[in-house]
């Protein structure tokens, strides 16, 4: 699932009894399944776990999200292109924390239950933003401010005491996470730029 199903928060964080509550047709169709997989549960008796993690980065991921984006546009000297005044808040969670997460509650999580994954690594688009340009070394200007998305929550926040009850906890701080994925898409620009091509 995702953390977009709560909905956003402006302080705090969700714990995972709180009510789902989306703000756009993408989330809500999350949470349809999230409310689907816990009927099959009760009803049937299926054993599933739910996990709602939050903003996940990190090497392979398809060129379409925040975080590729930026990187593929910039090392091309493109502009970037931000929502808004880039003040919406994301939890972002290395991609290895996120698989290492998923591995635990799979082995000692609870039938039935739901685990949010976060990090408590709370950035503005426009910080992650920034981040990047001065790792590739790229000036500003390359920021192109564009129309806010329809239902663009501002803020999304997760409460993960529960999943790391069962003793997991995220390794990778987000700068450090933040260079190895560049380094990663630098690395495999070719594989970038075909999957830019063909989509």
């Amino acid at each position: 699932s995702t953390d977009e199903v709560y909905g956003e928060i402006a302080q705090g964080a969700f714990r995972e009894t709180h009510q789902l509550a989306p703000n756009s047709p993408y989330a809500a169709s999350k949470a349809s399944a999230d409310m689907l997989v816990k009927s099959y549960i009760r009803t049937y008796g299926f054993p599933a776990i739910i996990v709602r993690p939050s903003n996940n980065f990190g090497p392979w991921q398809y060129p379409e999200k925040l975080i590729p984006v930026v990187i593929t546009r910039a090392m091309q000297n493109q502009s970037v292109p931000v929502y808004a005044k880039g003040l919406n808040v994301r939890e972002w969670l290395f991609v290895d924390d996120s698989a290492r997460a998923i591995l635990a509650v799979m082995t000692q999580g609870k039938l039935g239950e739901c685990y949010n994954i976060g990090s408590g690594n709370e950035r503005r688009n426009i910080d992650v933003v920034t981040a990047i340009l001065d790792i590739l070394e790229k000036p500003r200007s390359l920021i192109r401010y564009v129309a806010d998305r329809p239902g663009h929550d501002l803020r999304y926040a997760l409460d993960c005491a529960k999943v790391k009850r069962l003793g997991w906890k995220p390794r990778i701080d987000f700068n450090t996470g933040l260079h190895q994925t560049v380094q990663w898409y630098l690395q495999y620009r070719k594989w970038v730029i075909k999957k830019l091509t063909v989509s």
